[in-house]
């Protein structure tokens, strides 16, 4: 433990082991045998299109990720995704020690944020996937750096490089327009009769993003008829608290945040730009769960940086009131387990026998603020955050495999027209992008109908992959429909529910 330790506080040994350590665990997931989210085939099929000079009508997204995965040297789409992600994660770390070195100064507290930085396990979760994340989170980054270095040296260059890359943000994702606004906002706010810097910062964005604008109107995505389909009552926003509250990894978290208190108020007062685009964040992800708590991942560096003040505050405190202590540790880590027993989050670790490990490595953390010299507890939070991260990524490793199995299958050995029940993209990317001599379509299994010789023969069907990912109570019978032959099937235990991908012949007279 006083090795780990000594490694952590020592600048040049931390910055080999953290960047040894980061480098890595991305480099053994460039091509381990996960599906990725539905979203990230999505992502890549966009990128294709863009290859070929065009872009997909039904498409939601913006689309400066996808322009950046279509700069392809020719290698498999979704290795070269996950490559793009590791370079674009190491930028943001890069990024994060230089926001974290003007903002803290100390040399351990920046030690320490990034060793936190590192394995959040939201951060470091969204950091393996083909996703906007990570890209969006590196512009904000960088938005803000060159904000900070506007700020230290009072030279618009650094304001015009940030409406640049602010713009970027808003081809990326929505929230850019928060992004630009608060930046513009902020400054305004900090000089009310400074109006040229929030102008020339605006203006830059809209000069980058004004020929998208032209060709396409943003605001007409399906993408924003998301949250009306989402139910908003007492259980959302529990979600949505807890969500936040465990998103650091460490049940004591929201403690060592209030520590902090004094300088998070301080960091707010000289900082509008920042305060500004946390608060509407925290607003946006409130009006907009549908994703919690993948959308905290663009302020949440900002609150490792609270998060690491507060930790090293109470390490130096020499006396605590430990009764209060004890009671306030005590009461959020029943939060944390009866939050997570009757809310269920994957993101809380949903594994019976890794909650229970979670739950004992913060009694050990709660027994380390109780102690006197309170000297390991630092060690015992990076530990407890890089578990958690674990058990996370393990947890969801297995997330539409057996229908990533099944079209990859299909891609590789069959030749003919696909349907599939599929509704997560996964389907549809091997079939119709991913395999030459395929092509794939949406086929509703739900209605036994439908699975009719007649019906099946009408729609010119030759396979199918069936798959219960999306309904686990799903059960097809085969030997009720001869005409069906099962050439593979795919199963899995994840989580403590069987997942199975079927493929399936059509057997024509």
């Amino acid at each position: 433990m006083s090795l780990l330790k000594t490694i952590i506080f020592n600048p040049p040994k931390f910055r080999l082991l953290i960047l040894a350590f980061f480098i890595a665990v991305h480099l053994f997931f460039l091509n381990y045998n996960v599906a990725e989210w539905g979203d990230s085939y999505r992502i890549l099929r966009a990128a294709d299109y863009i290859r070929h000079g065009s872009y997909p009508s039904d498409e939601k997204r913006l689309p400066l990720f996808s322009v950046v995965l279509s700069v392809n040297p020719g290698i498999d789409q979704v290795l070269w995704g996950r490559i793009t992600v590791f370079a674009l994660s190491l930028v943001s770390l890069l990024l994060f020690e230089k926001i974290s070195r003007e903002l803290l100064k100390d040399v351990k507290k920046v030690n320490f944020s990034l060793l936190l930085f590192m394995v959040n396990p939201v951060l470091f979760y969204w950091s393996l996937r083909i996703m906007t994340d990570v890209i969006f989170l590196t512009l904000v980054l960088a938005v803000f750096w060159l904000y900070l270095k506007y700020i230290k040296t009072n030279r618009l260059m650094f304001l015009i490089a940030a409406g640049f890359i602010g713009g970027l943000s808003i081809l990326t994702r929505f929230e850019g327009y928060l992004l630009v606004g608060s930046l513009c906002l902020g400054l305004f706010v900090q000089r009310p009769r400074d109006l040229v810097k929030p102008f020339i910062t605006g203006f830059t964005a809209l000069v980058v993003i004004l020929p998208y604008l032209i060709i396409r109107n943003p605001f007409t995505s399906t993408y924003f008829e998301e949250p009306t389909s989402r139910k908003y009552d007492v259980v959302m926003v529990l979600i949505y608290i807890l969500s936040f509250l465990f998103s650091f990894g460490v049940a004591a978290g929201p403690y060592f945040l209030y520590k902090a208190k004094a300088t998070t108020l301080k960091l707010f007062r000289a900082h509008y730009p920042i305060a500004g685009f946390i608060l509407f964040e925290l607003v946006l992800v409130l009006v907009w769960p549908a994703a919690v708590p993948r959308l905290f991942i663009p302020i949440l560096p900002f609150f490792i940086l609270v998060l690491t003040v507060g930790i090293f505050e109470f390490v130096a405190k020499e006396r605590v009131n430990r009764t209060a202590v004890g009671i306030v540790l005590l009461i959020l880590l029943g939060l944390y387990v009866i939050g997570q027993y009757v809310l269920r989050l994957q993101f809380l670790v949903s594994s019976r026998s890794y909650f229970m490990a979670i739950t004992l490595v913060q009694l050990v953390i709660a027994a380390a603020c109780l102690s006197k010299t309170k000297k390991y507890l630092p060690v015992l939070v990076f530990l407890s955050s890089l578990l958690w991260s674990f058990f996370v990524i393990d947890a969801h490793r297995l997330i539409f495999i057996s229908v990533k199995n099944a079209g990859e299958y299909v891609a590789q050995n069959l030749s003919g027209t696909v349907a599939y029940n599929d509704v997560s993209s996964v389907s549809d990317w091997y079939t119709n992008y991913k395999g030459s001599t395929t092509r794939g379509f949406y086929y509703n299994t739900d209605s036994k109908k439908n699975l009719d010789y007649k019906n099946l023969l009408s729609a010119g069907i030759d396979y199918l992959i069936i798959t219960n990912e999306h309904n686990t109570t799903m059960t097809l019978d085969l030997e009720k429909r001869p005409y069906l032959e099962l050439l593979k099937e795919f199963r899995y235990n994840v989580n403590g529910s069987e997942f199975f991908a079927k493929v399936i012949k059509l057997r024509k007279n």
